[in-house]
């Protein structure tokens, strides 16, 4: 977490090499749990985001830190492993307005199908749920992250494995309704069984962020999504 008492943790490198002008810093690090990432179409950067974790996520990170049921949501078998992506995030008149996100969304406010027909079997790994809108994330690594920590003498520079990097790719074939206007995307927590896998075709949305409306048409979509805790 970040400590918001005075002359702890200065600043975070990664944020500020990822965020740039159209994002404020210092709101983003007023938050306890930091979501910050990078768009790129055709491997090309295209913009930046913030997150927002929702109320829904912060019950879920409070469950699984402790091992202890959260009100009456046992969260005790989820695991962030799914994203979600949609067209709703922005004024379709004026795409650089954004709506949201809000701490108490559960969903994204108009989600796009990735497939028509869901794969959720052993052979290809569960890679769709929730009826073709949620995708498996493709890549979930934590990474090292250094961090500044000014002291009443000196600043210190550590480096903790606080950085969890998760890659979103949608590829040009998805979805299923291309071309759409890309301006939404959640983090997506499942229940799993004993063998790791999904217990039902329920998703519980744990992260969301929107952004100006990007034209899919065709196009390979890559999110670069850092959850700094």
């Amino acid at each position: 977490m970040i400590f918001k008492e005075k002359h702890r943790i200065k600043d975070r490198p990664l944020v500020s090499e990822i965020i740039t002008g159209n994002v404020d810093q210092a709101h983003v690090q007023n938050k306890s749990i930091i979501g910050l990432g990078t768009i790129l179409m055709n491997n090309e950067k295209v913009d930046t985001f913030q997150n927002l974790v929702t109320l829904q996520g912060r019950e879920f990170l409070a469950s699984r830190i402790t091992g202890v049921s959260a009100g009456t949501k046992d969260w005790s078998n989820y695991k962030l492993a799914y994203f979600r992506v949609g067209d709703g995030g922005a004024d379709p008149l004026n795409p650089n307005t954004r709506y949201g996100p809000y701490d108490n969304d559960v969903d994204l406010f108009n989600k796009i199908k990735f497939t028509e027909t869901e794969i959720n079997s052993d052979t290809n790994d569960y890679k769709y749920m929730g009826e073709g809108y949620d995708k498996k994330i493709d890549d979930i690594v934590i990474e090292l992250e250094t961090h500044h920590i000014h002291t009443s003498t000196n600043d210190i520079y550590v480096q903790n494995y606080t950085s969890i990097k998760n890659t979103l790719v949608i590829e040009d074939y998805e979805p299923i309704n291309d071309p759409f206007g890309f301006n939404e995307a959640a983090l997506v927590a499942y229940e799993f069984d004993s063998d790791n896998k999904p217990i039902d075709n329920t998703g519980m949305v744990i992260a969301r962020f929107t952004t100006s409306t990007k034209d899919m048409n065709d196009d390979k979509l890559t999110i670069e999504w850092f959850v700094l805790v």
